[in-house]
């Protein structure tokens, strides 16, 4: 049996069950690429991309804590505010994601290192494009369906479905516990 070596850009990697999560070493993913969070041969989640009024994260560190969870340490980019500047590195972003059965859990923990109270915009920018696994593989994405994103003020939650003919998918994210 002939064994095979793969080499290619850095990532991360998570796993359960019939979920799987493969994004940049910072967390990202970009589109288009073969990353992505992937339930039942379905890509639910395309690119997922965070910023702070706009400019996005440089990476401290990142790693799997577990085949089914990551850890990814960030830090901010200098930016301007209303306030004033920011310095780069006043603001420090932990993203701690795991897989379970249901789904995928997000945690966003942001600290402020610096000296003065900082209002900005946390920008979380999700694109979904429901691709079949083995389009995705053969980079031959044909759009297909209809694709509906609704956001639900009351309960904090981005409802996306997808509909072709009888195959239906979605994904919800649910915004909890933010004090700010």
């Amino acid at each position: 049996m002939a064994l095979e070596i793969a080499i290619g850009p850095p990532r991360l990697a998570i796993n359960q069950g019939l979920s799987f999560l493969v994004t940049q070493q910072d967390g990202q993913i970009s589109w288009p690429t073969r990353q992505g969070l992937y339930a039942s041969d379905t890509r639910l989640v395309s690119s997922w991309q965070i910023y702070a009024n706009g400019e996005a994260w440089d990476l401290l560190n990142s790693g799997n804590i577990a085949h089914f969870a990551a850890k990814i340490y960030l830090v901010n980019r200098a930016f301007a505010t209303e306030a004033g500047r920011v310095k780069a590195g006043d603001l420090g972003l932990l993203i701690g994601r795991s897989l379970d059965q249901g789904g995928m859990h997000e945690d966003l923990d942001l600290v402020n290192h610096g000296c003065d109270t900082i209002q900005f915009n946390l920008e979380v920018g999700i694109r979904s494009d429901f691709a079949d696994l083995f389009e995705v593989k053969a980079d031959d994405i044909v759009r297909r369906g209809r694709i509906i994103t609704d956001w639900d003020q009351r309960n904090s939650r981005l409802s996306t479905t997808y509909a072709n003919q009888d195959f239906r998918r979605a994904i919800s994210i649910t915004v909890r516990r933010t004090p700010t």
